[in-house]
């Protein structure tokens, strides 16, 4: 069932005038269009806005209005009368923001769609629906509910959030509500519909097929879970930068025989231990939620992650057995 709008967030919107706007670490289409959908939206009633995500950006997105103004916590000067964050399951997912201490006092406004959101909010400012497809969906619910202008910079942010959150239409809950607020932000002030499904799902560079193409070949199935590891050198371009691993987890997941897919990706952690971030995607019957949660994570029914300290070797083989006792449900040992 929808989630109301908690009653104090117009009042709390209304008498903000200087409001910090933020948005989870790697952000995905989501992140980006309601964070910057939100900035827009808010200064066409006055406010002044900051927008911020921490650690480097995602170079797909640049296309977006308002892109090259997102800053990092090291960039962000001066005293704000409110944070809203946005597609946030969890506090740490807004990373050095939440040491910043002109920020510690402030009302914290959460708008969310992860059913694994840990409300972490300041009370009675927690908006969080897992029952909307996307934060921009919500964005644009906020939008209508206090009868605000939606410019065409605001359009263009929400349409990309909402395409690649549904994977241009493709997964589960895709329904007439969600595609009459898709129509809502189309039109010709706004993105083409192919345009920016070639910007964002559609792409990817040569390096980052060549990456594909490794990883694939290398795949192992395992009782139903479909998996693939990947060290830090192996996402390494030509010239060291960092190559996405961008449509390999839909990959596996669309594989018939694999009624679970994970992607492990080695990396170095903020504190220089090694790590492990587990992407997670099941068929439509399983939820994945649930484990990426008490492992640390969060997400979605059929589509969630989670970091867990350790090598490849150590983490690989307890995510596995996990799947298949807390997902599968398969006796211990195997099917």
């Amino acid at each position: 069932m929808p989630t109301m709008m908690p009653r104090r967030v117009p009042d709390v919107l209304a008498e903000a005038d200087r409001i910090l706007c933020l948005a989870h670490r790697e952000p995905d289409g989501d992140a980006y269009g309601s964070l910057l959908a939100l900035r827009w939206i808010l200064e066409a009633v006055g406010k002044q806005v900051v927008t911020g995500i921490d650690g480097p950006p995602d170079q797909t997105y640049r296309f977006l209005p308002g892109y090259q103004g997102v800053r990092t916590p090291d960039r962000i000067q001066g005293s704000f009368d409110l944070v809203v964050i946005a597609d946030c399951s969890s506090v740490d997912r807004i990373g050095g923001f939440q040491d910043l201490e002109q920020l510690k006092q402030l009302p914290w406004l959460v708008i969310d769609h992860h059913p694994t959101n840990e409300q972490f909010g300041t009370p009675g400012l927690n908006w969080v629906d897992a029952s909307c497809l996307s934060t921009c969906n919500l964005v644009l619910q906020l939008t209508e509910a206090l009868g605000w202008p939606l410019s065409a910079n605001a359009k263009k942010c929400l349409l990309v959030g909402m395409l690649t959150d549904s994977l241009c239409f493709r997964i589960k809950g895709v329904d007439q509500t969600f595609m009459r607020e898709v129509m809502k932000v189309m039109g010709p002030d706004s993105y083409d519909f192919q345009y920016v499904v070639s910007r964002t799902l559609a792409f990817i560079t040569r390096e980052e097929l060549q990456l594909q193409s490794r990883l694939l070949s290398r795949m192992q199935l395992d009782d139903g879970v479909l998996w693939v590891g990947m060290t830090s050198d192996q996402a390494t371009g030509p010239q060291g930068e960092r190559l996405k691993t961008r449509g390999i987890i839909q990959r596996l997941a669309e594989v018939d025989e694999a009624r679970v897919a994970v992607l492990f990706r080695e990396a170095e952690a903020d504190d220089g231990r090694t790590e492990v971030k587990c992407s997670l995607r099941c068929d439509p019957d399983l939820d994945v939620s649930r484990l990426a949660l008490d492992l640390g994570g969060g997400g979605h029914q059929l589509a969630a992650g989670c970091k867990l300290a350790g090598s490849l070797d150590a983490v690989v083989p307890e995510v596995i057995a996990r799947i298949k006792d807390q997902v599968l449900g398969l006796p211990v040992g195997g099917s």
